[in-house]
């Protein structure tokens, strides 16, 4: 498999809750194709914490690796502070992103929780406000489609075809016209 699709794997999983197969896919990835990846740290982080595994070491070395360039590196960056307990650092983050892209809701989510974490209840209450009235605007894919339609963009090959297998028997709802990506 290239590292491409590795990687798109990888993401497929962790949209389908497969965490045990993101966690290797992520690993074998970052050893195969981009040790400096961030975003592969991120996830691979996440797989491990849903696996209730150590996961501290894989977000720290995201947050290391994430610039500030953008307002998803902004906001993944953010996330890896939550999680390390750097709520202070996760507001700056989480605000930063929404001054580069203000039309994504779950950076207001994403600062919302962090400004709970700080005790600022007011102020994460104002954010949730905005959060609801954008989200009422922007619309996404439901997750398991989300994973489902990475999956497809892959070639067949031996490798993840047991993933396709579990995935398919989750995503009957993506054909049945709850996704438009499948109409």
């Amino acid at each position: 498999m290239e590292c491409q699709d590795i990687y798109r794997a990888a993401e497929a999983c962790i949209c389908l809750s497969f965490y045990d197969d993101a966690a290797i896919l992520y690993e074998r990835y970052l050893k195969k194709c981009d040790e400096r990846d961030p975003a592969a740290w991120h996830g691979l982080a996440n797989a491990l914490e849903e696996l209730k595994k150590e996961a501290k070491y894989a977000y720290e070395k995201a947050y290391e690796l994430y610039d500030e360039s953008s307002w998803s590196s902004c906001l993944w960056k953010g996330w890896c502070a939550m999680k390390l307990g750097k709520y202070d650092e996760a507001v700056r983050l989480f605000e930063k992103s929404f001054q580069y892209n203000g039309k994504y809701p779950y950076t207001l989510q994403s600062l919302a929780l962090a400004l709970i974490k700080l005790g600022e209840k007011d102020k994460a209450k104002e954010v949730l406000d905005k959060f609801k009235q954008l989200s009422k605007e922007i619309k996404y894919e439901d997750r398991i489609c989300e994973g489902y339609a990475l999956l497809q963009s892959i070639e067949d090959c031996d490798e993840i075809a047991p993933i396709r297998k579990k995935a398919h028997v989750l995503a009957k709802k993506c054909h049945n016209g709850v996704s438009n990506s499948f109409k």
